[in-house]
């Protein structure tokens, strides 16, 4: 599990740091699911109360949809993909 106290880049980058790389898809993250299911991220830049929690489906959807950028090197290429993809879709940041 993330820890809450750090910057959402960095939660995200403990969450996905154990990943075979490249990734080449978004199916490719699957195997972490199990590990993360109930993962809550969160954001010191956003309101303190507003939580951040994602499941892994909806990380796949994230991913599957729109130009994600596949294949992903290196997990500080994913982690701040997926960062931009949130504030995109307007979750707290």
């Amino acid at each position: 599990m993330a820890d809450e106290t750090q910057p959402l880049e960095e939660q995200l980058v403990a969450a996905f740091e154990d990943l075979n790389y490249p990734v080449e898809g978004p199916l490719d993250l699957a195997p972490n699911f199990p590990s993360w299911a109930n993962t809550t991220f969160t954001s010191e830049r956003g309101d303190p109360d507003v939580e951040l929690s994602l499941t892994p489906r909806e990380l796949l959807v994230l991913l599957a949809d729109g130009d994600a950028e596949f294949p992903y090197e290196d997990v500080d290429e994913l982690a701040a993909d997926l960062e931009t993809r949130l504030r995109e879709e307007g979750f707290p940041s």
